[in-house]
Parts: structure tokens; sequence; C-alpha cells
């Protein structure tokens, strides 16, 4: 296993793990309207930003 920081790059995967794992976690907690409206596009930019400004994630990637 490798632990690195992330880069502007990663965003677009940090961004899918998120909303999969909101889709997947809070089915039949959170109304799915509210689900339905969480989108990779519309997070992207928020790691975006965060990785900009130096606001770091590790991403742990897992080697063979």
């Amino acid at each position: 296993m490798m632990i690195r920081k992330a880069v502007v790059e990663d965003a677009f995967g940090i961004a899918k793990v998120q909303v999969d794992s909101w889709h997947t976690t809070y089915k039949g907690i959170v109304s799915d309207d509210y689900l339905q409206q969480l989108s990779y596009e519309k997070r992207n930019p928020f790691g975006k930003r965060r990785l900009q400004k130096k606001l770091y994630m590790l991403l742990k990637k897992m080697v063979t």
C-alpha cells in the first residue's frame, strides 16, 4: 500500500468516492431526491479548490 498527498488531478476520483459513498451509506436515511442531485460534476470543483489551496487529502493506493 502506498499513501501520498492528493493532487489536483485526483479531484474527480475523490468526488466519485464521496458521491458514491453518500449514495450507498445514506440510502433510506436521506431523501432520495437529495441523493439524486449529488453528482461527480458538482462535487469535483470543491475538491479541486481544496487541493489548490493545499488543504491536503491523503490517498491510499493498493500496490500489487
